[in-house]
């Protein structure tokens, strides 16, 4: 799995990371987030594929086990608060968040959460800001 992340994704992360508190900053996604930022090919907005999971996405998640579809908004932290008719915001450094930042429509995930690992797979990125002229 190619992990691409856009330059403007990239730099406001980090900045991101430079300013969490510190009772933040050892949380399990923040791992995670950092290992993927790391590893990742940087690219210019306008490059980005539209199917990538880029910030501020919305992203249809299949869980492997129920089947069932969750639609996420991948958010800065603090995460928003969400309607009941949008998606469900997670934050980039939660581990379900920073697992999807920069994959892929058909990409398998896993993630740790209270209830143990959970597997998905992305099945559909319904909003992507890059696909839209709307990468700010």
């Amino acid at each position: 799995m190619s992990v691409l992340i856009t330059e403007v994704d990239r730099a406001r992360l980090q900045n991101c990371l430079q300013w969490l508190p510190l009772q933040l900053s050892r949380t399990a996604g923040i791992g995670v987030l950092e290992q993927r930022l790391a590893a990742a090919t940087i690219v210019a907005s306008d490059s980005i594929p539209r199917d990538q999971v880029t910030m501020n996405s919305h992203v249809r998640i299949r869980y492997i086990k129920s089947g069932e579809e969750i639609v996420v908004h991948l958010a800065y932290p603090p995460t928003p608060m969400g309607d009941d008719d949008g998606p469900r915001p997670v934050s980039v450094i939660s581990p379900v968040g920073a697992t999807i930042l920069g994959t892929r429509v058909g990409d398998l995930v896993e993630w740790k959460a209270p209830a143990g690992v959970l597997r998905g797979k992305v099945v559909e990125v319904t909003y992507q800001p890059e696909a839209f002229g709307d990468p700010d």
